[in-house]
């Protein structure tokens, strides 16, 4: 934020690990995060009880993001096409 951006733009590889704790980091710091829905991927996770399919990971990631609210912050999840640098 010293250098006038006031907002992320969020893509990556382990969307339940690294792209998960950037974005919540990012918040945390004070900046609006804007999550590209289709441009974020893992792998599938591995639990007690059997495994989770990758998509179906990638899908729980987006919706959190979708729904998470941030006093004072603006959170979105969008498509890659919506992006306008």
């Amino acid at each position: 934020s010293s250098r006038g951006s006031g907002q992320l733009v969020i893509t990556g590889a382990q969307s339940d690990f690294c792209v998960q704790t950037t974005a919540l980091s990012a918040l945390f710091h004070g900046y609006d995060v804007t999550l590209v829905g289709d441009a974020h991927t893992t792998g599938p996770a591995t639990l007690p009880g059997g495994a989770v399919p990758a998509d179906s990971v990638i899908e729980l990631i987006s919706s959190r993001f979708a729904t998470l609210r941030q006093p004072g912050r603006r959170v979105e999840v969008v498509p890659a096409a919506a992006i306008v640098l």
